[in-house]
């Protein structure tokens, strides 16, 4: 490059940093409000009308933001901002609260006078004196680099320079190595330049056209969905569907997607007028929904919002790290972390079938270890009834753990094996039922296997406790009682922890009766281990205060699964005390690790007395079962799962963190919302797809349950299907986890059915 080419670049760019920079300047000047707020029209939420505020931007551009309680969000830089409030009411807000996340402003409204016909306050000159002219420069700055179009350019613009750079060496180089007068050993390295350069040249020209040609057929896809905005007046039912893929409706045909045959199922049940808005986005991640939510909320304003998303995060990291944000919205990224994706899992299914095989041969080898007669000759039939029981062979490990728990009626690992296998062919075996849930419905089948092992041992008490214990948890209303005083004389004689849960259960969980139970068994060699127990009780009933006078009126025993349990115990109670519960303090990362996954929620009070009595008992459970040493994962096998990343369980933290902010954002405006869960597809299809259908569903269901949500549970309905769930999904060969039409039908009927039932379009 000559220095006058380089001359004519250095004025060119001087001359457009000063016009950015005299932009800028001139922006700044204009603007009377800049940054991130959250916008307040204090004592205006109770009145049950809204309010809407239009920001106006320098130049012309307008946003306009519709709350229904008070509070809105705004972000970015406004000339001017006008807040129209419902002329139906008669109450007006004193104050306008602007909060930052450094300042917070408090505007009197008392001055301003407002019309009856209308009641509208205009912001056109500066609202926050404290921030500058500098600070509004740093908010503008900051805001356009934020966007994705500024950053779109100046990757366009620094690729094109690459290229050019590119060409120009190359033409260069090639000159070059025409020259007769070089000698052989440079000729060669100019041809090996021309190669390298060339190539990276060329990688770089097609990626460009495939970037292009990406976001082109998004574009496509975008158009086909309608984003006009709707005038939801009082007779209509306007519902908003948010998701992914799902509610886009890959796999169907047009006009079968679920939304379009919600609204259809809808205005069929009504006369009112009924408007189902599909904001499904293919590929669309948890944090990119987040993005388009108020948009899509300003745009319609709905009834009631029903939400499905979070799949795509397994391969879509926009947005998980600040570095990554910009890169992962790169179409050609994405294209190929989703082509390395399916390399590293191909063929996930059969890898999960070899781990299955290889874990149910260990149970098969030390079955063989132990000879056919002699004292421990039911560990040979446990072993084996391990082996059937990974296997899922349903008849074979009834047979040999019965015969094994027959031989060995005070066996531990027998009886817990069998219980295992009942819940898990109770859970198979549930499908076949069209309605009804798992928790209360009485499955025949596994009644007929209980009473098979009841009639092939009729003088082993042990198998009427089974049935007995199965129909309690059913909340079945006949049950043997005499059959439960099994396991409550076994606690009684000889006090174990792996006891506990099951004498719990068979009271059916009553707090006064395993109280008198407790009391009533309680001896001096036993006080301080059932004085543990009890604190567990009273915490399960939220009683903070007796379970800590329990807990320290007793002395720990010194053994270890005695001090974990103490501890830990201790360590819910003082935090439930305070209302600040930190997992961190307790000392074992396990029991740590699992109460932060499954249970942290919960203990911060939240959700039903039975939902957090469950969870305290799981709790326990696990506690008993790590620190006895207890090998409890009968179906590990099943629930060995690949993941898309090694940081999985932080992408699982940044689903669920991105959907409760998803469905606060909507609370806080008082947009009823509706939670999902996806339908897993059945194999042959990838486990791995399945997983994080699953896992992501939980979460839905989680936070349903949290802020006490409408819950539609797709999985459960699918799987009741049977066999005939294939039907609602796309074919097999096609290796997609989406539905078919039928598929999206029965998730619409879902969804519709809830609405008719609560009786919400009313």
């Amino acid at each position: 490059m000559n220095k006058k080419v380089l001359k004519y670049l250095i004025i060119a760019s001087a001359v457009l940093f000063s016009v950015l920079l005299a932009a800028t300047s001139y922006v700044a000047s204009r603007v009377i409000l800049s940054g991130k707020y959250q916008i307040t029209a204090e004592g205006f939420a109770e009145t049950g009308y809204g309010y809407k505020v239009t920001a106006k931007g320098v130049f012309g551009s307008e946003t306009e933001i519709y709350s229904k309680n008070g509070i809105v969000f705004l972000e970015g830089y406004y000339k001017e901002i006008e807040f129209e409030f419902d002329s139906l009411t008669s109450d007006f807000p004193v104050n306008i609260v602007f909060a930052g996340k450094t300042d917070s402003l408090k505007i009197d409204l008392t001055s301003y006078k407002l019309s009856d016909s209308k009641r509208v306050v205009t912001f056109n000159k500066n609202i926050n004196p404290r921030k500058g002219f500098f600070g509004k420069i740093s908010d503008i700055i900051g805001f356009e680099l934020s966007g994705s179009g500024v950053k779109d350019v100046m990757l366009l613009v620094i690729l094109l320079l690459v290229i050019t750079v590119l060409f120009l060496g190359l033409r260069r180089i090639k000159k070059s190595a025409k020259l007769k007068s070089q000698d052989l050993l440079r000729k060669v390295f100019a041809n090996i330049s021309v190669f390298v350069l060339g190539s990276v040249f060329w990688i770089l020209i097609i990626l460009l056209l495939a970037e292009i040609a990406l976001r082109i057929v998004g574009v496509i896809y975008s158009e086909k969905q309608a984003n006009t905005d709707i005038d939801n007046t009082d007779g209509k039912f306007v519902v908003l569907c948010i998701g992914d893929s799902f509610t886009y409706g890959v796999g169907s045909t047009k006009g079968n997607d679920y939304p379009a045959q919600l609204q259809r199922i809808l205005q069929e049940n009504t006369e009112q007028e009924v408007v189902v808005i599909n904001r499904g986005r293919c590929a669309q991640n948890t944090a990119q929904t987040i993005e388009k939510l108020q948009d899509d909320l300003n745009s319609c304003k709905p009834d009631m919002v029903v939400m499905l998303f979070g799949m795509a995060n397994s391969w879509n990291y926009y947005g998980y790290q600040d570095s990554d944000n910009y890169w992962e919205r790169i179409r050609v990224v994405k294209l190929f972390r989703r082509i390395a994706y399916n390399i590293k899992y191909k063929g996930a299914s059969s890898d999960t079938e070899q781990n299955v095989k290889d874990y149910a041969t260990d149970f098969l080898i030390k079955s063989l270890e132990y000879p056919g007669f002699g004292d421990e000759s039911f560990y040979r039939y446990y072993y084996a009834g391990r082996y059937f029981l990974a296997l899922r062979d349903w008849q074979n490990a009834f047979r040999y753990l019965g015969f094994a728990l027959s031989l060995n009626l005070s066996d531990p690992e027998s009886f817990d094996a069998i219980k295992v296998c009942m819940q898990e062919f109770d859970n198979e075996n549930f499908k076949e039922y069209n309605s009804g849930e798992i928790g209360t419905t009485v499955v025949e089948n596994t009644l007929q296997k209980l009473d098979e092992l009841i009639e092939k041992y009729p003088d082993k008490e042990v198998f009427r406790y089974l049935k007995a214990l199965y129909l309690t948890q059913k909340s079945y209303p006949d049950v043997d009682e005499t059959a439960l005083d099994f396991r409550r004389r076994q606690l009684a004689d000889r006090f174990d922890y792996d006891l506990v849960c099951d004498v719990e259960n068979s009271f059916n969980n009553c707090f006064d009766s395993i109280e008198n139970f407790y009391l009533r068994i309680t001896t001096d060699e036993n006080r301080n281990l059932i004085g543990i127990c009890r604190a567990w009780l009273y915490i399960g009933d939220r009683n903070f205060e007796d379970a800590k006078i329990i807990l320290d009126s007793i002395v720990c025993p010194p053994d270890s699964l005695s001090t974990g349990l103490y501890n830990i115990a201790g360590t819910i109670i003082d935090a439930s005390l305070s209302e600040k519960f930190n997992p961190d303090n307790i000392a074992d990362e396990n029991i740590k690790t699992f109460i932060k996954d499954t249970y942290s929620d919960m203990l911060d009070q939240s959700g039903s007395p039975d939902d957090f009595r469950l969870g305290i008992s799981k709790i326990f459970s696990y506690s008993v079962s790590f620190y006895s040493g207890k090998n409890q994962m009968y179906f590990l096998p099943h629930k060995l799962k690949r993941t898309a990343s090694i940081e999985q369980s932080k992408i699982f933290d940044w689903i669920k963190t991105d959907i409760e902010t998803a469905v606060e954002m909507c609370i806080k405006q008082n947009y009823p919302v509706i939670c999902m869960n996806y339908p897993v597809i059945p194999p042959p299809n990838s486990e791995e797809i399945s997983f994080w259908a699953d896992s992501v569903g939980n979460i839905w269901k989680e936070t349903a349950l949290k802020h006490k949500l409408l819950f539609v549970d797709n999985d459960s309905v699918f799987k009741s299907e049977g066999d005939k769930q294939n039907l609602y999904f796309e074919p097999h060969a096609t290796g997609s986890e989406h539905c078919s039409d039928k598929g999206y039908g029965l998730i619409a009927e879902n969804i519709a059915k809830l609405l008719i039932r609560e009786k919400i379009m009313e």
